[in-house]
């Protein structure tokens, strides 16, 4: 039975997976304290060997954040003042900040209604001659539609940052997400499929003269084993290697967990399927992997948003991501647009709800969250 005076969590359940790899974690954190080297040391180099082979790449770089990452993968592609980067309005906003801070101007284009990642002809309606960057955020685990999106990339001299922020163990006809465009971000949140213990991201190419200069980048512009600093805008953003230790333990169980999640929502699939709620579209090819399990309601946003205070009232951590486009907040009003301007990404946001969805989610948790959510729908 459920206990609701104990809240089903919305992602990792990082207590219980802490408890479960206890032994592990404790013994490669007392390492790295007992090695002393602390800061971009072997634990870190290990770590980044081992995710570039996990996302099918030559190279990997441990950042402090994934809001850093793409901060200095587009930086390092020349990205800057007076250029465009096209992205979506369904993201998190540091997508946007990152693009912002590079001093270019981000360009929003439609999401498709299904898969909630950027529609290819909406990307293809916003290049400019200033376009000099496309931003596909491969949205709660699930890829954007990639190849008519890198075919149009080529074809306008654009270089392709994959925000693969929430997409960790995703692919696309059986090639990692990260593997695509010219260099790809990642975030080590708590929350996320691999999750550290504070903040942390990574960037990850297969250009070694990109893979140079983001080294550069996240040091301040120092030449490896220097202090001269031979990059202007360099900035400090290392992962630390007792977060990458944790990163490296966790590595271990990853495709497992990443299965349990894929299990998880094929379950929420068959438990929603007589029910007017509209279930994550998992397009052929792609390998969702489920970091939200996002569906989307009937009704206008205040009956979803009425769902989503009765479900938390009796113990389940729902959520509304993105509610409001990230070019309708106010720190994004220089690159505001008018109602109906994005219709699909609009829709989304007035409907869209996530449930629950973990790799130690139990199937009694699941139940609970249907039984209260069904006779809504």
């Amino acid at each position: 039975m459920i206990d609701p005076s104990r809240q089903i969590v919305l992602g990792n359940d990082v207590q219980q997976q802490y408890t479960e790899l206890k032994h592990e974690l404790d013994a490669a954190m007392s390492r790295v304290i007992a090695d002393g080297r602390l800061v971009l040391g072997p634990a870190v180099q290990e770590f980044e060997r081992d995710f570039a082979a996990f996302c099918g790449t030559p190279y990997a770089l441990g950042v402090g954040t994934c809001t850093d990452a793409l901060f200095m993968a587009l930086t390092a592609l020349g990205i800057g003042r007076g250029d465009e980067v096209i992205t979506s309005p369904v993201t998190f906003v540091a997508t946007v900040s990152a693009i912002v801070r590079t001093g270019a101007t981000p360009v929003f284009a439609d999401i498709d209604p299904g898969t909630f990642t950027l529609d290819a002809s909406a990307v293809a309606d916003a290049y400019t001659e200033r376009t000099r960057a496309i931003v596909p955020v491969h949205l709660f685990g699930l890829t954007a539609d990639l190849d008519p999106l890198l075919e149009d990339a080529r074809r306008a001299g654009a270089a392709v940052v994959e925000d693969a922020a929430q997409a960790v163990g995703a692919a696309y006809w059986g090639r990692p997400a990260g593997s695509f465009g010219d260099a790809a971000v990642f975030s080590f949140f708590p929350t996320k499929n691999l999750g550290c213990y504070g903040d942390g991201g990574a960037v990850v190419t297969g250009d070694p003269a990109l893979h140079a200069r983001i080294g550069r980048l996240r040091e301040h512009g120092f030449e490896p084993d220097g202090y001269v600093a031979v990059e202007e805008g360099g900035i400090n953003s290392r992962l630390d290697c007792v977060q990458a230790a944790v990163l490296s333990v966790k590595m271990r169980t990853l495709r497992q967990d990443i299965a349990r999640r894929i299990a998880v929502a094929a379950r929420y699939d068959e438990l929603l399927r007589d029910t007017d709620i509209r279930t994550p579209e998992v397009p052929v090819g792609r390998t969702h992997a489920f970091h939200q399990y996002t569906v989307t309601v009937p009704g206008g946003p205040e009956h979803r948003d009425e769902t989503l205070a009765y479900l938390r009232k009796n113990g389940v951590d729902a959520r509304v991501f993105y509610g409001q486009l990230v070019p309708h907040q106010p720190a994004m009003a220089a690159h505001a647009g008018a109602p109906g301007r994005w219709p699909a990404a609009e829709r989304y946001a007035d409907h869209a709800l996530s449930l629950p969805c973990h790799p130690r989610l139990t199937a009694d948790q699941q139940n609970y969250v249907c039984a209260l959510l069904k006779p809504r729908y």
